[in-house]
């Protein structure tokens, strides 16, 4: 036999009470028997949600359906099973990793036991992380991860007008082979930190490449992504006070007229446009 055997029912309580998670236990009908004190709902918390089922204590009518859906499956099964929700509190949302287990007595379902264990710092850090995993250190953008992961599936829900605007430094080899690649990474700042003051609502920058920057235009339709061009332009030609570093970078842009919009063959044919663009400045540069 187990240990509880010897304990006192005011042991046993204070055991639960002291548990490194806080437990709760449900009969077969969903009224709560047991909880630990720091239990919270919407409405109430600890003592005051003894007897009571989750759709008489949550304020939220699809999240207590939600509960009580899940408890019918393992009443039904007999498997537990694992899911987090967000509770709001005072200090703000918490997020509490939720797991409960059908509890037997002679072979027979007589409630469920479950425990809530809040793991908000956990899953913000969790977060944090994988934002930092969208953003390229160097400039701060968005990077190819974001775009892969984020920005593209997004695009395929989104309506024209979309314009996709391509660019790149003229200067970044040179500056790095002249000055080394300390000058060459201030190049890119600097380009970046333009582009992202210029962002209309609705437009995001990504460093795609070594010297090659990507602006998503959401709502923009061709006028207004050649208005945004011209707009960095001009805001590189007012930052230019630095020879060593010359703020030179060739645009191309496309914006689809109709139909069902495809990021490749946008992407496709604003490189081109930004490739040409650059085989012009260099056409106009005095021998």
């Amino acid at each position: 036999m187990g240990q509880c055997e010897f304990m006192s029912h005011e042991e046993l309580l204070q055991f639960l009470q002291c548990a490194p998670v806080d437990l709760f236990f449900k009969d077969t009908e969903g009224r709560y028997r047991y909880l630990s004190d720091a239990f919270t709902t919407e409405r109430g918390s600890g003592r005051n949600a003894l007897g009571l089922t989750d759709r008489e204590l949550h304020a939220d009518s699809a999240k207590a359906a939600h509960y009580w859906a899940e408890d019918q499956k393992i009443l039904a099964t007999g498997q537990g099973c694992e899911y987090l929700i967000e509770i709001p509190k005072p200090e703000g949302i918490r997020i509490y990793q939720v797991k409960k287990n059908p509890v037997y007595v002679e072979g027979k379902i007589i409630g469920i036991v479950g425990a809530f264990n809040d793991i908000t710092r956990q899953v913000q850090m969790e977060r944090k992380l994988r934002e930092l995993s969208f953003q390229d250190p160097l400039t701060g953008l968005y990077n190819r991860t974001y775009l892969e992961v984020r920005a593209k599936p997004a695009l395929k829900e989104a309506k024209l007008p979309i314009t996709v605007v391509m660019a790149d430094c003229n200067y970044l080899k040179k500056t790095n082979d002249t000055y080394g690649h300390e000058y060459g990474d201030l190049l890119l700042k600097r380009v970046a930190r333009i582009i992202r003051s210029a962002l209309p609502a609705g437009c995001t920058a990504l460093r795609i490449g070594g010297d090659e920057f990507m602006i998503l235009c959401e709502g923009c339709d061709e006028e207004q992504g050649k208005a945004l061009v011209e707009d960095i332009r001009r805001r590189f030609v007012q930052e230019t006070t630095d020879d060593r570093i010359p703020l030179s970078v060739a645009f191309g842009a496309h914006t689809p007229r109709a139909g069902e919009f495809s990021f490749s063959e946008a992407y496709r044919r604003a490189d081109r446009a930004m490739y040409e663009n650059k085989r012009k400045m260099r056409l106009a540069q005095p021998q």
